[in-house]
């Protein structure tokens, strides 16, 4: 039995209050794992695209890194800039994204 497969068996099990001590405190197990698929989705997409191949990461992962995202957003800004962001123009929506992500000159090209 590999690593994956442990896993596969063990994770069920674990108790849904399990904490992890990480640097500066400690995590529940669910949200440290949802952070790494965060940090898989989104470093593997960049890797993928500046080396010029399309990478695509299952459609749950996706979901799971857009909806981590969005709440985020909403825990530091104010649901009128996290909507607009997401449902305006491209022109409109890159000046959202940079105003609610406090990010100067935020590429366009982020969706």
């Amino acid at each position: 039995m590999d690593a994956a497969d442990r896993l596969r068996k063990r994770l069920p099990a674990e108790p849904s209050d399990r904490e992890l001590n990480v640097f500066g405190g400690a995590i529940l197990l669910d949200e440290y794992l949802r952070t790494r698929l965060v940090e898989q989705v989104v470093h593997l997409d960049d890797l993928g695209r500046s080396v010029g191949t399309q990478w695509r990461a299952p459609d749950e992962a996706v979901s799971v890194a857009a909806h981590v995202g969005i709440d985020t957003a909403l825990a530091n800004n104010s649901p009128e800039h996290v909507v607009r962001a997401l449902y305006r123009d491209a022109s409109d929506a890159a000046t959202q994204r940079a105003s609610f992500l406090s990010i100067p000159d935020l590429p366009s090209a982020i969706c």
